[in-house]
């Protein structure tokens, strides 16, 4: 038995980015992949399915070629996750007037735990950073909501 026979039926690879139709917003990173060969006196059945683990937080999912798109390649990896990084710092920096200031401050510790997991996963600095800057609008907009409380007379 030949190991590369399942490469041309293979259409994902280690590292490369993908998307899983139910999960229309969440990337995830192929981790590793499963090759099943079944054999019948009809013929051989070759099925692949992939370990996924999600962007940013790594949790685990298992995906199939037919559920799967490709959103760019391990080469291209990294040049997506610094764009997004990119846009997680923009998002991070612009405060949403539109919600309440508790609603913002939720917000924000949303994106910090998610820069601290990304730092975890990636121990890539710039990820505290970023969650270092999600406290500092924190502290300002806790500030700004002292300002406006009526006093209790």
């Amino acid at each position: 038995m030949n190991d590369s026979a399942g490469q041309d039926k293979r259409r994902f690879d280690f590292g490369d980015i993908v998307r899983i139709d139910e999960c229309e917003d969440e990337l995830y990173r192929v981790e590793g992949y499963t090759e099943l060969i079944y054999y019948s006196s009809e013929g051989m059945y070759q099925e692949s399915y992939y370990d996924l683990a999600r962007i940013p937080d790594g949790l685990y999912l298992d995906g199939y070629d037919d559920n799967m798109t490709l959103i760019c390649t391990a080469e291209e990896a990294w040049e997506l996750l610094e764009k997004r990084k990119a846009k997680n710092r923009q998002s991070t920096l612009s405060i949403n007037s539109k919600k309440s200031p508790q609603e913002q401050i939720d917000d924000l510790l949303d994106e910090h735990n998610d820069f601290m997991e990304l730092y975890r996963i990636t121990r890539d600095k710039e990820y505290i950073e970023l969650a270092k800057l999600a406290f500092d609008f924190i502290k300002e907009l806790q500030q700004k909501e002292l300002k406006f409380e009526i006093p209790h007379i």
